[in-house]
């Protein structure tokens, strides 16, 4: 998951992660104040990506 990303584009890149069997993680690329207006803690992802990304870590 991306700011920049159309739901389109998540529908497409969530479906190839789950062909490749990849974890699939989300934020808001923030570069600081004065770039993009997109900061940190702004863009949401399922809950279900971060338990996923915990048991990978076996967490």
């Amino acid at each position: 998951y991306h700011s920049d990303h159309s739901l389109k584009n998540e529908k497409a890149f969530k479906a190839l992660a789950e062909k490749y069997n990849l974890l699939i993680t989300g934020g808001s690329d923030c570069h600081g104040f004065g770039k993009r207006e997109v900061l940190i803690g702004k863009v949401k992802i399922p809950y279900e990506l971060v338990e996923n990304l915990k048991k990978a870590l076996r967490l």
